[in-house]
Order: structure tokens, then C-alpha cells, then sequence
């Protein structure tokens, strides 16, 4: 399943989580739902051929049984082998998502920018990482 597909089937009304591997992973609202319940890190992703930044949620597959056990008070759960599924009884704020979103978004901008040692790089380098920062501010959510 792509991307785009998973990006298109979250609906507020339900937390998906896709198994890759030995790591499972929760995206936008789902993550979103993850990372109420726990100290689990949000990523963000510019996603070009969707023109948009993704939020995704990774956890090693031992974190599975309590997640899914701290979760599954809010719906009925369906577990597949590389997907589980909670149906929630009540859809979620989606005005919270998206503030919660937009955060994430600009405190891992603001740390990739702060954590760019300027003083080493060339100018190359330096015009390289100006032209990268335009284009994630051209990139918004």
C-alpha cells in the first residue's frame, strides 16, 4: 500500500497502524492518537508528489501489545498480520490534529535550521541549505 493510499484513508474515525518490517508505524492522525498516549516521537516528511508534509509515528514491534491496550479503550479493534485497526466510537478533534501537526512541523524545522553549523560549511553548502529552507516555507502544511 502507498502513501497516498494510507494518507487518503485516514479519516479521524479510525487508528491504522502498518507493519514494515520489525517496526510498526502510525500516520497523521493516527500518530497523532499514538503520541497522545505516550513518548513516542513524531517525524514529518515533505511528501512531493502529494504536495505535503506527512506525520508519521515509528515503534518497534514490542510496543505493539501496549499501545494497542491503551488504545483499544477508545474502539473495537481488527488485527491483521502487517495492519491493525481501531475503530473509534467517537471521531477525533481534527482542529487538535491539525494544531498538533503544525507544531511538530515547525519544531523539527526549527531544530533542523538551530542544528545547521553554519561556521563549517561552504558556501555551496550554506546556499544549498538557504534553498532547502525556502522551499519547506514555500511547502507549508
Amino acid at each position: 500500500m502507498t502513501i497516498k493510499n494510507i494518507i487518503s484513508k485516514e479519516n479521524g474515525k479510525t487508528i491504522v497502524f502498518y507493519k514494515y518490517g520489525s517496526l510498526w508505524v502510525a500516520y497523521e492522525q493516527s500518530a497523532y492518537c499514538v503520541w497522545e498516549i505516550g513518548e513516542y516521537t513524531p517525524e514529518v516528511r515533505h511528501m512531493k508528489y502529494l504536495r505535503k508534509h506527512v506525520v508519521s509515528i515509528n515503534f518497534r514491534n514490542d510496543f505493539l501489545p501496549e499501545i494497542i491496550n491503551r488504545l483499544s479503550v477508545y474502539g473495537l479493534m481488527e488485527m491483521e498480520k502487517d495492519r491493525v485497526q481501531i475503530v473509534l466510537k467517537k471521531k477525533m478533534n481534527e482542529r487538535h490534529f491539525m494544531n498538533w501537526k503544525e507544531s511538530v512541523y515547525y519544531r523539527n524545522f526549527k531544530e533542523n535550521v538551530l542544528s545547521f553549523s553554519l561556521e563549517t560549511k561552504t558556501s555551496v553548502e550554506a546556499y544549498q541549505f538557504l534553498k532547502k529552507v525556502q522551499q519547506n516555507l514555500n511547502h507549508q502544511l
